[in-house]
């Protein structure tokens, strides 16, 4: 019987490589409950933390200093062992080149 998760069970990634924004979303966390939050400012850092660690939830940026989210998804979706942990985009990008590969990938 599967249990169901509430926001503040979650064991969200954030990969942000702004401090302040990071600040900003840590603070809308807290004041939802969510504990369990860690942010990274580059993929490959992310990345190598969910291998070892799976999150519920990751919640990236477009643009990382070492990749796109559109990278980083399309790695997750290639790995079995990431490939179905729920991705969100958090962007103000609006070009197709960036957005279509994200869609497609889920």
């Amino acid at each position: 019987m599967s249990r169901t998760l509430s926001i503040t069970d979650l064991a969200i990634t954030v990969v942000e490589p702004s401090t302040t924004q990071w600040h900003f979303i840590k603070k809308q966390f807290d004041q939802m409950g969510v504990t369990r939050t860690e942010c990274f400012k580059s993929g490959h850092e992310a990345l190598e933390d969910m291998r070892r660690f799976q999150p519920d939830l990751v919640i990236s940026t477009m643009h990382l200093p070492d990749m796109t989210g559109t990278e980083l998804v399309q790695t997750m979706r290639d790995d079995p062992a990431l490939e179905s942990v729920p991705f969100m985009l958090i962007s103000s990008e609006h070009s197709d080149y960036y957005l279509e590969p994200i869609r497609q990938a889920g």
